[in-house]
Protein backbone atom coordinates (compact mmCIF):
# COMPACT_ATOMS: atom_id res chain seq x y z
CA UNK A 1 0.00 0.00 0.00
CA UNK A 2 2.93 2.37 0.33
CA UNK A 3 3.21 2.02 -3.41
CA UNK A 4 -0.25 3.75 -3.78
CA UNK A 5 0.40 6.42 -1.49
CA UNK A 6 3.38 7.61 -4.20
CA UNK A 7 0.57 8.01 -6.62
CA UNK A 8 -1.66 10.47 -4.28
CA UNK A 9 -0.42 13.77 -6.39
CA UNK A 10 -1.78 11.76 -9.47
CA UNK A 11 -4.82 10.43 -8.21
CA UNK A 12 -8.09 11.95 -6.83
CA UNK A 13 -8.51 10.25 -2.88
CA UNK A 14 -11.17 8.16 -3.89
CA UNK A 15 -8.96 6.09 -6.31
CA UNK A 16 -6.65 5.77 -3.66
CA UNK A 17 -9.17 4.74 -0.81
CA UNK A 18 -11.00 2.39 -3.19
CA UNK A 19 -7.57 0.90 -4.16
CA UNK A 20 -6.71 0.34 -0.66
CA UNK A 21 -9.62 -1.22 -0.15
CA UNK A 22 -9.32 -3.99 -3.11
CA UNK A 23 -6.22 -4.69 -1.72
CA UNK A 24 -7.40 -4.84 1.72
CA UNK A 25 -9.96 -7.33 0.62
CA UNK A 26 -7.38 -9.47 -2.10
CA UNK A 27 -10.07 -8.05 -4.95
CA UNK A 28 -6.97 -7.93 -7.29
CA UNK A 29 -8.94 -7.59 -10.22
CA UNK A 30 -10.93 -4.51 -9.41
CA UNK A 31 -7.72 -3.40 -8.12
CA UNK A 32 -6.69 -3.85 -11.35
CA UNK A 33 -9.12 -2.47 -13.60
CA UNK A 34 -8.86 0.75 -11.58
CA UNK A 35 -5.51 1.35 -12.09
CA UNK A 36 -6.02 0.96 -15.84
CA UNK A 37 -8.34 3.32 -16.00
CA UNK A 38 -6.55 5.60 -14.77
CA UNK A 39 -3.54 4.84 -16.63
CA UNK A 40 -5.83 4.72 -20.01
CA UNK A 41 -6.54 7.96 -19.63
CA UNK A 42 -3.20 9.35 -18.33
CA UNK A 43 -2.17 7.77 -21.87
CA UNK A 44 -4.23 9.48 -24.09
CA UNK A 45 -3.61 12.50 -22.22
CA UNK A 46 -0.07 12.17 -23.61
CA UNK A 47 -0.73 10.79 -26.85
CA UNK A 48 -2.17 14.43 -27.48
CA UNK A 49 1.33 16.33 -26.37
CA UNK A 50 3.27 16.88 -29.79
CA UNK A 51 6.96 18.36 -29.31
CA UNK A 52 7.88 21.06 -31.60
CA UNK A 53 11.15 21.28 -33.24
CA UNK A 54 12.68 24.00 -35.06
CA UNK A 55 15.60 23.41 -37.48
CA UNK A 56 17.23 26.64 -38.78
CA UNK A 57 20.24 26.38 -40.47
CA UNK A 58 21.59 25.76 -43.82
CA UNK A 59 20.73 23.03 -46.90
CA UNK A 60 22.77 20.45 -45.16
CA UNK A 61 20.74 20.45 -41.78
CA UNK A 62 17.71 20.26 -44.00
CA UNK A 63 19.48 17.29 -45.54
CA UNK A 64 20.24 15.81 -42.15
CA UNK A 65 16.78 16.74 -40.42
CA UNK A 66 15.49 14.98 -43.69
CA UNK A 67 17.35 11.91 -42.92
CA UNK A 68 16.50 11.79 -39.24
CA UNK A 69 12.52 11.89 -39.60
CA UNK A 70 12.70 9.13 -42.52
CA UNK A 71 15.10 6.66 -39.96
CA UNK A 72 12.54 7.57 -37.32
CA UNK A 73 9.40 7.09 -38.92
CA UNK A 74 11.08 3.76 -40.57
CA UNK A 75 11.69 2.54 -36.58
CA UNK A 76 8.16 2.76 -36.59
CA UNK A 77 8.16 6.65 -34.78
CA UNK A 78 5.32 8.47 -35.94
CA UNK A 79 6.01 12.25 -37.45
CA UNK A 80 3.09 14.79 -38.01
Amino acid sequence: MNGLQKLKNRLPVTVINECEKYLADKNYTLFINTMLDYYDNAKQYQLNKKPIITLNGNAEVKKIADELIQQLQEHGIIIS
